[in-house]
Parts: structure tokens; C-alpha cells; sequence
């Protein structure tokens, strides 16, 4: 199990960024497998970016986008111990978020860089495969602002150079400096040239130079109030130099600046009356040493060119300067230099050293030591061969006296060489039937073969390799891979034939391969015979190399195939003069085609079996049959039965295979015959077939394809004389049988089947020609036909019978209309004694009368309705209406109607004409008999009547009609009828009348007043009378009042009110009160004196005892005047 801890990725910049919106800013990362010995596969990236954060650019591509998660999909392998892979990439800071809502100053936006790589080759399609991870999180500030400086690594004294002051505001952010330094540290020296790019402005070019003077010593850039808009970047540009000495009081007498001394300098700025420090420095030197060599990536036995150069400060001069060169074991450097070195050291470690007596130095110039060397072909400490991948060190250093300190002074530089290092590659060479006949397509199928070469190559390097590994992984669909043949074209190198290794591979090992050497291995594999194909179809070779360090290198070259299946369609068609009504003696075309149809991963369909089985009594033509690949190669065919069988040898992609022939109709045919031809096939072979060898067919399944020839079907028809009739009507039925041509019947048998309620009348005709029929159960069988040939033209046999519509069954869901059903249906007998029966059928709309009552009433004659609400007229009008909502006329209506008690029959106002009447006062039933109403017409009877005084309020009356019986115009039989009961409904209503008596009334008001003088007895009087139809009785209610009162009705005495009494009075002759009957009220009462108010009010309310909503309120005044 893979340690994940040794799968590291490293961010070498900061993990927190600070930068503004637009800004950009390149991350570079390292990764590495610290793992001795296991390699990791498909190194893999997922860059995760927080919202605001946009992708610029990287040193790889990457394979998928998805929002803000870019993936760098197997990039490569990592060796054992390989540390050194780089990846950069390039971002930017947005302005707003994905919401389109501005970034959030100071705020983080986290991100990371997520590695992974498998433990297996194939990663997922490796069973056991593991997914190993690494992170790096790293995470962007959002500024308003950026300051800092750029500056050389190393300053000489006295050189020229420029310092950059860079200042990058936001967006929305809008920056005021009110105060802005760069104050250069004691021995930096000023030298103007200053240039301002990316936004000017009056306030940063009116800048002050404050220079040393007698209290300061250094020099200071000020500018004052500087604005900088947002999405700006400003950089400030000037020369300096370094001095000599530091200054003191102004001028540059003070110390000497020593070598490799910190000048300590800082900008410093003021926002928003908040001072602000950046703190930089600037490494002087006296001298600065710089090593170069003519290359890098070198090879043993290279020749290079080493370079030292010394640069001496402007000021004064550098004393006794020693220069050295060290370099690492493995490097020779030539005896001659330039100048001549004066020492040469040699450890037995293989290290050189050489030594220069260079000398002075003078003030300004540069001294350069040149010498050539090579690369050996062999350590010295070990004499074991330098290898590829190997890794050297060069180093210089120098010692020298300063004239200006007389102190010794140093300084050093180093640098790496790398020896090249073989590369691997693989390609296809070659695709192959299993026959090893070569094949065209990079398509492959089971049991193919493909052959590879597989080359290592290190033409361009003389150094050996050493401690290879060549693995070469299959796809799990290669058949047999310990037994492969590998063919090597320097057996001196790898001479031995590999060992599995595992998942499903094979591994070479060689200790040592000499350099300038390229080698092939030749072999070939063939695809195993399986359906279940592996997704995974790339064959991995890949090569590990360890240096003499055992630092590991790798390379890989992985080439894959594509497996197929054979795209088989199959078609069918036949043509003729018509498929779909074949008549005896005509020809037929039938065609088939199966096409491997061409397309993506498409391969050859070898050995099928393609079967065209027709039908029975169809002659074949044999003749005409024609079987062939691509219209030109013909194919053998056999006629085994009614079968046509051919065998496919191969289908290529983009081949079609044909087969046509003719059919002859024969002379039985009969009406309605369909004839099948049906194409089928096997599935393929995936090579040729061949019995000693293993066989597979495709997974795809056999193809069917059928196409038919049919004869016309007999034509029937049935219909009515008319679509709807009545009871009592005739109709006649026609029976229509059309034979097509073309075709030959022994016999026809007719039969019509009638609805059940109607009569036949013995009546039949052949094409208008009186036949014979029988009648039993509804059914009527009419004369056969024999002998039928309409080879000539089609044969119409009309058949008509009359019948009589006796009745009908009425539907209470539909009573205006009866559907009945005819039928008529055929036997026929074909000359291959086949016997068939088929039949159609038509409906016939039986039309009915349909009578409704509607039954309303109305005080007047006139708004009549069927809930009616009395009022105070006790007279009633009833509007009793007979309506024809049917098909057909109605005669002799006869319909009666039940007067309810309480309700007086009185008289029948007015009728239409052809109704007669009576009316039964014992029975309580009005009768009426009505002669005939058209369809869609109505009748009507206006009947008046009284309300009984006996009747109670709020009683409902009940008026039922009843449709006693009724005919249509032809039938005297069928009597129609109705199950509904029509009602009207009359309400007695509650009325009242409540007023005061005049004397009492207010004029215009519902009020009453009664002035009294005070001591002095007096009334008020009230009449209530019952205005309704019934019989109502009555509550009455006061609200109490200061004085004391006796209440009355009409002259009886009933209760005295004491003062501040309410009162609710149930009394008996308020009860029962007859419609139109009336009660006196009244209130019989003294003002006695003055201690109450002189005027006081009530409410006197009579309300009825049947309906609480009827009732009528008096407000009462009762005033001493």
C-alpha cells in the first residue's frame, strides 16, 4: 500500500497573495514521489479557483474546464525518487464575483491545486488501482491597494541602476495619498532620471528631492496629495548608485560601506491620516563574482567553457584578488587557462580545485578567468560510469583586501549541470486478420493481430543508462501475453525476454545500456475472442532510469487501439404494380440488402448465414434470383423448401450484400391474403470461420426484416334509407358486397342482422331483383353466391331488405334519440377451401317525443317562478307549461297536477288551444289532456288559486305535476311515459306591520314622540299588524327608561314596568294572528317630577316568532314639553 505522505506538492510562492483586482500574479509549484520504489502513474491536477479568480495561462494545457475547476488530465508518470517536476500557472484577481457584485476588500479567496496519480498503470481499469492525493491550498487577498519596490539583487558601489517604486489600486477603489516617501537608506545616492508610466498627474510630477544636508542624510522622493484612480497601476522609475561612504552631515565623508552590507530604506505613506511603512534593502557589494558555462545539459566527453567574471567597485581598488573553481567529481579541466591558474587540486574524491593570483583589481574594472573542461566518461572516486540523469556542481569563489577598509573581503556563485537523458517511443506498425492477412482498418475485432514497435532510444547521448526498467503494460483484451514473441534488433542490450509483472505487463531490467545506442523490440499480439470489452485499449511502455544518485527519471509512450463491432442494417422492399391489392398472374419484385454500414469503430462481419423464407402459394421464379456483394461478386445460393439460403463470407465495412428475385401470383388467390417474405440473418463471425480454430460470433443479435404482398380486401357496406326514422316507420337496409378484381371465390353466404324491436316484412332484392330470404332470431339470410371469378373487373352484389321499426327502448340518460345497430356480415369460401367471416355494421337513430313540465307561480300574471315567496296578496297565479324537448311530434298528452292543502283551486285563467281540462276538488288534482305538441314547442294552462287564512307562516306549499302518458305521430302503440315528478314550491312568508298610532308618529320618520307635562297621566299607543299570508305570532321588546310605565294591549292590562326595566313579552293575544288581523299597543305612564332628565327614549321592537329575521323597531320619545 502506496504511503500517500510521499506524494508531495509544494507552492514556492507565499500561500497567501496579496494582490489588486486585474492583477495577475504566476505560482509555481513542485511535485514530487519521495518513494524509493514504487512509481506513480497518470500524474493528474484539479486547479480549484475561489470565485474572482480567473485562469490565465500554465506551462501545460489543460484538458477540461468545468465552471472554475480546470483539469490537467495524465500528464505523466513519477519515477521512484523523482522530485524535480515543475508546474506553473498564471492567475488573475477579477473585478467582481460570479454574481456580478464587486469583490470584497480584504476579503480570502481560497484555492488549491489537487494532485493525483494511480498506483497501477491503467488507473481505474486496474483492479487493486489506488488513487493517491496531494494538496496545496493557497488563498488571494483582495487589496484596494499594492506598494512595493523592484530593485537589483546586488548593488556595486558606485555602478549605475534603477529602482522601480510600483503602486496597483482596485476597482471601486479610489486612492488619496495625502502624503507619499521613498527614503532611500544612508549611502544610496539619488540620481534623478526620474520617469513616471500608467497615469500621470500635477501632484506626482511636482515630486520634491530632499538631498542629504548638514541634519540629514539620506535622500527622500516626496510627493503631496496624490491621487490614484481605481484599476490603476503606476510605476516610478529612477537611477541611483551606491556610494563609496555612508553620508555624515550631508556629504559622503562618513564610514566606507563595507562588502555585503543591508542599506535599510522604506516607503512610507499617509491615508486617511494613517502613516503606513514598506521596508526594503539593498545588498552592496565591493566586488560581485558571476559564473557562466558554455552549457547546462551536457554529455560525457563535452567540452565546456568556464567563466569567471570579477567586477571591481567605481571607487577603489581590490588587492591581492584569489579566484577559485571548484568543481564536482566527474568534470576534467584543461592544465591551460587564461589567465594561468597558479594551484591545481585534486582530491581523490574526484574534486578539482584551481586557484588564480589574480591580483589588483583597479577601481571600475572587470577581471575574467577562462578555462575549458570535460565531462568525463567515469567517476574518479568510484571509477563507475557517469550515467544519464547524472548531476555536477561548478562553484567559484574569491578572496581579496579592500584598499578603501584594508579588510579582507569574499564572494561565491555555483551553479548544476545534467547529463541527457533516453527517451522511449512505441508505435503500431501493422493490423492483421488472425489469417495474418494484413488488414486495411485500424478497427480491430476479436482475434485480430496487432503489431508493435517498441524503440529505446539514446542516439543523442554518449553516457550509458543505468538501472533500467522498460514495463510494458497491455490492454486486458490481449490474449496471452506470457507467450508473446518479442523480436529484438540488438539482443546485445536486452537479451533476455521479459518477466510478467504485474498489473497485466511485462518488465525488462538491464543494469546498463551505453549510450549513443537505439534499439527496437518487434512483436505482435493478438485481441482475445470476447465480447466484453475493456474500456481501457492503450498499450503503456514506459522507462525508468536512476541516475548514479538514485535519483529516478521516467519517460512513457503509450499508443492504443480502437475494438469494433460490425454495423449491420437490413432493408427489404418489393415493387410491382400494387403490394397492397396483388392480383392472380401479376409478377413481384422482393429485394433485400444487408449494408455494414461505415461509422466510428466499424469492423468486418464475417460468415453469415442470410435465410429468405417465403411464404406458401407464391411460385417462385427461380430464374430471377440474383445474390451478389456490392453488384459485382456474385454468391451461391441453395432453394432448401420454401427457403433461399446464402452464405456471406465477409462484409467490410461500407459493404452491402443483395439478394432479388420474382414471385408469380397464383391463380387461388382470395380477398384479404397477405404474404410474408421474410429476410433473417446470424450474427458474424469475428474472423473467417474455420473449425479447427476457436470461433466467436458478436454480441449483436440476429436481424429480421420482413416485407408483405397483400390482395384486397371484399368492400362491405351497410346503411338505412334514412339516418333516423320514428316507431312506426319503415326502413329499408342495402347491403353492399364488393369483390375486387383479380381473385376467384367457391362461395358467399349474406346474412343482416336487425335491431331486436323492429319487424322484418319478408321482403329481400338482389341488384333491385326480388330473391328468397328466411327470417329467425333478428337474422335474415339471404340467397349465396357461387363460382366467383373477378379476374375481369370487380363484382358488386347489392342485397336490400325492408323491415318495420315496431319499438324502441327510451333512455333516461338520452330520452330524446334510441342508437340501434345493424349488422351484415359475410362467409366466404376461397378455392384452397379456406372459410372466413367478416362483417360491418351502421347504427339507426330511433327519434322520441320527450315531454317536461315546468310549473311556476306568481302573484300577478306575470314573473312566475318555481320557488315563489309570498307576499301580502293572498292570491296565486300557477303557469303550468308541457314542453316537446324530443326528436319527434307528441300527441295526446295527458298530464295531472296536485294542488296541496291551504291552497283553493279557484279557476283556469287561460290555456293554449287543444288542451281540455278538469279539476277533482275531493282529490285535490287538476287534469289535462293535450292533443299534440311539435318538436321544440310548448303548451301552457294558467290556473288561479287562493292562500287559506288557516295557513301558518313560513309554510311551504307543494305543487306536483306528473306526464301521465303520451304517443308520437305514427304509433298508437307505443306509449311513452316519464318517472319525474315536477314541483313548484310557495312560501308563506312572515310580514309585518309595526307603527306608532298618528297622534304619536313623527312626520317622515319611523320615530314616535309623546309630550307630557309633568304629574299629569298620559300614553303612547302602538299598532302591529300580521301583513303576511299566515297565521304569525309575535314578541315584543322595550328597552328600560327612568319611568315607571303599565303596558297595554288593546284594553287588557298586562304588566306594570318599574323604572330601568327591560322587557321581553310573550303574551298570548299576541299569538295566532290572523293575515290582516291587527293588536293595539300602548303605554300608559306619569312624569312625576323633575329629579329625572325631562325627556327619555326607548325602543319598542315587535318581531315574529316563525322568522326572527322579520320584525320592526320604534324609537320612542317620551318629553316633558
Amino acid at each position: 500500500m502506496f504511503d500517500s505522505s510521499n506524494f508531495i506538492i509544494t507552492l514556492n510562492n507565499n500561500s497567501i497573495v496579496n494582490l489588486t483586482t486585474n492583477g495577475r500574479i504566476t505560482l509555481n509549484f513542485t511535485i514530487k514521489n519521495t518513494d524509493t520504489i514504487n512509481i506513480l502513474y497518470n500524474l493528474s491536477f484539479k486547479l480549484y479557483l475561489g470565485d474572482g479568480i480567473s485562469f490565465i495561462n500554465s506551462t501545460i494545457d489543460y484538458t477540461n474546464v468545468d465552471e472554475n475547476i480546470y483539469s490537467f488530465t495524465n500528464i505523466r508518470d513519477l519515477a521512484p525518487n523523482e522530485t524535480n517536476y515543475n508546474f506553473s500557472v498564471t492567475l488573475k484577481l477579477n473585478e467582481v464575483d460570479s454574481n456580478g457584485q464587486p469583490l470584497s476588500f480584504n476579503s480570502i479567496i481560497p484555492c488549491s491545486l489537487q494532485g493525483y496519480c494511480d498506483t497501477s498503470p491503467r488507473g481505474i481499469y486496474d483492479n487493486g488501482n489506488e488513487i493517491i492525493e496531494a494538496i496545496s491550498n493557497f488563498s488571494f487577498k483582495v487589496s484596494e491597494y499594492i506598494i512595493y519596490k523592484e530593485n537589483p539583487s546586488k548593488i556595486l558601489l558606485g555602478e549605475e541602476y534603477y529602482s522601480s517604486l510600483i503602486i496597483q489600486t482596485s476597482k471601486n477603489a479610489n486612492i488619496l495619498f495625502s502624503e507619499l516617501k521613498d527614503i532611500l537608506g544612508n549611502g544610496i545616492n539619488f540620481l534623478d532620471d526620474l520617469t513616471i508610466s500608467g497615469y500621470s498627474s500635477e501632484a506626482l510630477n511636482n515630486y520634491e528631492i530632499i538631498s542629504p544636508k548638514a541634519s540629514i542624510n539620506n535622500f527622500t522622493i516626496v510627493w503631496k496629495n496624490v491621487y490614484i484612480p481605481e484599476s490603476t497601476t503606476i510605476i516610478i522609475k529612477f537611477k541611483f548608485k551606491g556610494n563609496e561612504r555612508y553620508y555624515l552631515n550631508g556629504t559622503t565623508t562618513g564610514v566606507y560601506i563595507t562588502h555585503g552590507s543591508q542599506i535599510q530604506s522604506q516607503v512610507q505613506y499617509k491615508i486617511s491620516n494613517t502613516t503606513y511603512n514598506y521596508n526594503y534593502s539593498f545588498n552592496m557589494y565591493e566586488v560581485i563574482l558571476s559564473l557562466s558555462l558554455s552549457n547546462y545539459i551536457v554529455d560525457i566527453n563535452d567540452n565546456l567553457v568556464y567563466k569567471i567574471y570579477f567586477y571591481g567597485n567605481l571607487y577603489h581598488d581590490l588587492y591581492q584578488l584569489s579566484g577559485y573553481l571548484t568543481t564536482s567529481d566527474g568534470q576534467s579541466l584543461s592544465e591551460i587557462s587564461s589567465p594561468q591558474f597558479t594551484n591545481k587540486i585534486v582530491s581523490s574524491s574526484g574534486i578539482t580545485q584551481l586557484i588564480w593570483n589574480v591580483g589588483t583589481i583597479l577601481a571600475g574594472t572587470t577581471a575574467t578567468i577562462t578555462i575549458n573542461g570535460t565531462i568525463n566518461s567515469n567517476y574518479t572516486n568510484t571509477e563507475l560510469s557517469i550515467l544519464s540523469g547524472d548531476i555536477f556542481t561548478v562553484s567559484s569563489s574569491c578572496n581579496a583586501i579592500s584598499s578603501a577598509t584594508n579588510t579582507i573581503i569574499s564572494t561565491s556563485d555555483s551553479t548544476e549541470l545534467r547529463i541527457k537523458l533516453p527517451s522511449v517511443t512505441k508505435t503500431i506498425t501493422g493490423y492483421f486478420y488472425r489469417d495474418n492477412t494484413p488488414k486495411n482498418s485500424n478497427v480491430l475485432a476479436p482475434g485480430d493481430y496487432v503489431s508493435y514497435k517498441s524503440t529505446y532510444d539514446s542516439r543523442n547521448l554518449k553516457a550509458p543508462s543505468g538501472s533500467i526498467k522498460i514495463f510494458d503494460f497491455y490492454p486486458y483484451i490481449t490474449k496471452d501475453i506470457l507467450n508473446i514473441n518479442y523480436s529484438y534488433s540488438e539482443n546485445n542490450y536486452v537479451n533476455t525476454n521479459p518477466v510478467p509483472v504485474e498489473p497485466y505487463g511485462v518488465l525488462w531490467f538491464v543494469n546498463q545500456i551505453p549510450g549513443n545506442t537505439a534499439f527496437d523490440i518487434n512483436y505482435s499480439t493478438q485481441i482475445d475472442y470476447s465480447n466484453n470489452y475493456n474500456k481501457f485499449l492503450y498499450n503503456l511502455f514506459k522507462l525508468q532510469v536512476v541516475n548514479s544518485n538514485k535519483i529516478s527519471y521516467s519517460s512513457r509512450s503509450q499508443i492504443g487501439f480502437s475494438l469494433g463491432k460490425p454495423n449491420l442494417i437490413l432493408n427489404k422492399k418489393a415493387t410491382g404494380n400494387n403490394i397492397n391489392a396483388i392480383k392472380i398472374g401479376e409478377i413481384y419484385s422482393i429485394s433485400s440488402t444487408l449494408i455494414n454500414n461505415n461509422g466510428d469503430n466499424v469492423t468486418d462481419a464475417f460468415n453469415i448465414t442470410f435465410t429468405e423464407t417465403l411464404p406458401n402459394n407464391i411460385p417462385l421464379i427461380s430464374t430471377s434470383i440474383n445474390a451478389n456483394i456490392n453488384n459485382s461478386e456474385a454468391l451461391n445460393y441453395s432453394i432448401q423448401d420454401n427457403k433461399i439460403i446464402i452464405i456471406i463470407p465477409k462484409l467490410a465495412p461500407g459493404d452491402t450484400f443483395n439478394l432479388s428475385y420474382n414471385i408469380k401470383v397464383d391463380s387461388t388467390l382470395g380477398p384479404n391474403k397477405t404474404f410474408n417474405f421474410i429476410s433473417s440473418t446470424t450474427a458474424p463471425y469475428t474472423q473467417a470461420y474455420n473449425e479447427n480454430l476457436n470461433n466467436l460470433q458478436y454480441d449483436i443479435g440476429v436481424l429480421n426484416k420482413s416485407i408483405s404482398l397483400s390482395s384486397a380486401p371484399l368492400i362491405l357496406s351497410i346503411t338505412s334509407d334514412s339516418p333516423s326514422k320514428i316507431i312506426g316507420e319503415k326502413v329499408y337496409y342495402t347491403f353492399n358486397i364488393t369483390i375486387p378484381s383479380g381473385q376467384r371465390l367457391n362461395s358467399l353466404s349474406p346474412i343482416i342482422l336487425i335491431p331486436s324491436k323492429e319487424t322484418y316484412l319478408n321482403n329481400a332484392w338482389l341488384n333491385n331483383v326480388p330473391i328468397s330470404s328466411s327470417y329467425v332470431n333478428n337474422i335474415i339470410t339471404l340467397q349465396p353466391m357461387t363460382n366467383i371469378d373477378s379476374t375481369s373487373g370487380n363484382i358488386i352484389y347489392s342485397y336490400k331488405v325492408e323491415c318495420l321499426i315496431s319499438d324502441s327502448i327510451v333512455s333516461s340518460i338520452n330520452p330524446n334519440y334510441t342508437l340501434e345497430t345493424f349488422y351484415g356480415n359475410v362467409n366466404y369460401i376461397t378455392l384452397l377451401n379456406e372459410n372466413f367471416n367478416i362483417g360491418i355494421n351502421n347504427t339507426l337513430t330511433i327519434n322520441h317525443p320527450n315531454i317536461d313540465l315546468n310549473i311556476a307561480s306568481s302573484n300577478t300574471d306575470s314573473n312566475y317562478k318555481n320557488h315563489y315567496l309570498t307576499n301580502s296578496n293572498n292570491i296565486v297565479y300557477t303557469n303550468i307549461i308541457a314542453e316537446n324537448f324530443g326528436k319527434a311530434i307528441a300527441k295526446n298528452i295527458n298530464l295531472t297536477v296536485t294542488i296541496p292543502e291551504h291552497l283553493n283551486f279557484n279557476s283556469i285563467l287561460l290555456t293554449s288551444p287543444g288542451i281540455t281540462y278538469s279539476y277533482n276538488s275531493s282529490t285535490r288534482i287538476l287534469t289535462a289532456n293535450i292533443s299534440n305538441i311539435d318538436i321544440n314547442d310548448k303548451k301552457y294552462i294558467i290556473m288561479i288559486s287562493n292562500i287559506d287564512k288557516s295557513t301558518y307562516s313560513e309554510t311551504k306549499l307543494i305543487l306536483t305535476g306528473t306526464i301521465n302518458r303520451y304517443y308520437n305521430n305514427l304509433s298508437d302503440t307505443k306509449i311513452y311515459t316519464s318517472d319525474i315528478i315536477f314541483n313548484n314550491e310557495i312560501y308563506i312568508n312572515s310580514l309585518i306591520s309595526f307603527l306608532p298610532l298618528k297622534p304619536y308618529s313623527l312626520i317622515g320618520s319611523s320615530s314616535a314622540i309623546n309630550l307630557s307635562p309633568i304629574n299629569k297621566k298620559t300614553k303612547i299607543e302602538y299598532i302591529l299588524t300580521n301583513t303576511g299570508e299566515g297565521i304569525n305570532s309575535y314578541i315584543i321588546t322595550i328597552t328600560p327608561i327612568f319611568y315607571e310605565y303599565d303596558l297595554y294591549i288593546g284594553d287588557n292590562f298586562i304588566l306594570n314596568v318599574p323604572s330601568n326595566t327591560p322587557v321581553n313579552l310573550n303574551s298570548s293575544f299576541l299569538t295566532n294572528i290572523t293575515s290582516g288581523d291587527s293588536r293595539y299597543i300602548s303605554l300608559h305612564y306619569t312624569i312625576k317630577d323633575t329629579t329625572f332628565e325631562p325627556y327619555n327614549t326607548l325602543i319598542i321592537t315587535a318581531k315574529s316568532l316563525s322568522n326572527s329575521n322579520i320584525f320592526k323597531s320604534i324609537p320612542t320619545t317620551l318629553q316633558d314639553p
